[in-house]
Order: C-alpha cells, then sequence, then structure tokens
C-alpha cells in the first residue's frame, strides 16, 4: 500500500513538472511569434463586433460566438 501511495504521489508529481514545463515552452513560443494572449482576446472581440454580435451582456451571444469562431456551430437552448 505505502508503495503504491509512493508512485501515485510521483506520477502526480512528474506530470505537474510535464505540464509546467509545456507552458513554458507556449508561452516563449508566443513570446517569439509576438503574440500574447491579450492580442488573441481583442482579435475576437473585433471579429465578433465587426459580424455584429451581440457584446459582453449576452451570454448567448458569447457562446455562439465561440461556436461560430472555432468552425462548428450549434444552436443552444435559450435560457429565457
Amino acid at each position: 500500500m505505502r508503495k503504491r501511495i509512493h508512485d501515485d504521489v510521483e506520477d502526480g508529481a512528474q506530470k505537474q513538472q510535464r505540464e509546467y514545463f509545456l507552458r513554458r515552452q507556449m508561452d516563449a513560443i508566443r513570446k517569439e511569434l509576438g503574440e500574447n494572449d491579450g492580442s488573441v482576446a481583442d482579435e475576437y472581440r473585433q471579429k465578433i463586433s465587426s459580424a455584429g454580435m451581440p457584446g459582453r451582456g449576452s451570454t448567448a451571444g458569447r457562446a455562439r460566438a465561440w461556436t461560430v469562431s472555432s468552425g462548428w456551430e450549434t444552436r443552444t437552448p435559450s435560457r429565457r
């Protein structure tokens, strides 16, 4: 039982280290490409506004904008 717990903890720690390392690599790649999270968000906001979609006030509008911008569209029932 003790070995199994030790192995589980070690596996979890290794997974966290790998994920951290990969996130740092992605950050470095984005920096090299001149991208950052803000520019991506700004780009989507601009696409939404130019398409005439509802802005921040509408959750349904944001969900629809996400599905349309990601290449697939689904109709979700309104919560009204």
